[in-house]
């Protein structure tokens, strides 16, 4: 019994116990090594660090930028200028050819999809429950913190990035909202910062031309 408390104990005093197959070690070792790669822009690294479902996001995008988006208000500011970046620097046939690892990969390489200063974010609590698990992620101003998410896959954890997607999106909200600023002249901001001259002139709802 004396042993079991201690056990408890040690759980509640530090993070590395275990939760549904999952410890705070391992899962932040996978956070880190994420944000190093997104911060380097090394796309090739990312695509290996991330599940699934996170491909899939991509490949979705991808096929919004070629066949026009259906539904925007569905869009994190984030998707469109990723969007809006696949169509202005890729010709219609090129864009075909890649799949949701490549348009990843593309992404990061280009720095549309980071967060400035990743590698300094802490990786904090987490919860773990049937093969899947999500962390809070602390930054240095306390009022802003992220998520990220994990699924296990053939028995390795790998980063789910919808919960970030979420997260930056909140954050971003919240900063429009504070500043008075208007959502789509912020996203056009955001995709001149990656090389796009005039992002109001493409309408992402029509399929892209040849």
């Amino acid at each position: 019994m004396h042993k079991n408390i201690l056990i408890a104990l040690g759980c509640l005093t530090f993070a590395g116990c275990s939760q549904q197959g999952a410890n705070s070690f391992e899962l932040g070792g996978i956070w880190h090594e994420y944000a190093r790669a997104i911060d380097n822009n090394r796309g090739n690294a990312v695509v290996d660090l991330v599940s699934s479902d996170t491909i899939e996001h991509y490949k979705f995008l991808r096929a919004s930028a070629l066949d026009g988006v259906r539904n925007k208000s569905k869009l994190t500011v984030t998707d469109e200028v990723a969007i809006r970046f696949l169509r202005a620097h890729h010709k219609r046939s090129t864009l075909a050819k890649l799949s949701g690892r490549d348009t990843l990969s593309l992404l990061v390489r280009n720095d549309v999809v980071s967060i400035p200063g990743m590698t300094k974010f802490t990786f904090d609590q987490f919860d773990a429950d049937n093969g899947q698990a999500k962390a809070k992620i602390k930054t240095d101003d306390p009022a802003t913190e992220y998520e990220i998410g994990f699924d296990k896959e053939r028995g390795k954890w790998l980063i789910d990035d919808g919960p970030l997607r979420k997260s930056r999106e909140w954050v971003l909200a919240e900063r429009i909202i504070s500043y008075g600023a208007d959502r789509d002249k912020v996203i056009n901001e955001l995709s001149k910062s990656v090389g796009i001259e005039n992002p109001e002139m493409d309408n992402i709802r029509e399929p892209m031309s040849g």
